[in-house]
């Protein structure tokens, strides 16, 4: 009995989805990790940084190396689920923006990260 219900799991196996190890990753504090850039591919640390689910209202990101949405910020993170994104950052000034469209999708390993880089203009 423990020889077929052995082969049986053998032989099932390789039908499953595979889950690679380099194919999941785990995004630290959301599905969204944003980063904000000047021209020149310079971090733009005091950017105001938000996302907005479709059909949701706007949400304030956050900094992924602090437990707010502060100031002096290289990465934000935000999102909580597969759909379809606004991203938008905004200068500390608020004089320049960026934006972009992000879908976030739900897969074996969990949900695809949307990675966004936004480039503010000068």
């Amino acid at each position: 009995m423990r020889l077929i219900r052995a082969s049986l799991l053998l032989a099932v196996l390789p039908l499953l989805p595979a889950c690679e190890p380099g194919d999941c990753s785990a995004t630290p504090n959301g599905i969204l990790m944003v980063t904000v850039v000047d021209t020149r591919g310079n971090p733009i640390r005091d950017a105001r940084v938000t996302f907005t689910p479709e059909g949701e209202s706007e949400q304030p990101a956050w900094c992924a190396e602090s437990a707010g949405t502060g100031q002096n910020c290289e990465r934000w993170t935000g999102g909580d689920g597969a759909g379809n994104y606004l991203v938008q950052a905004t200068s500390a000034d608020g004089t320049r923006t960026a934006q972009q469209s992000v879908s976030v999708k739900e897969t074996s390993c969990g949900f695809t990260s949307g990675n966004v880089q936004l480039t503010l203009p000068d």
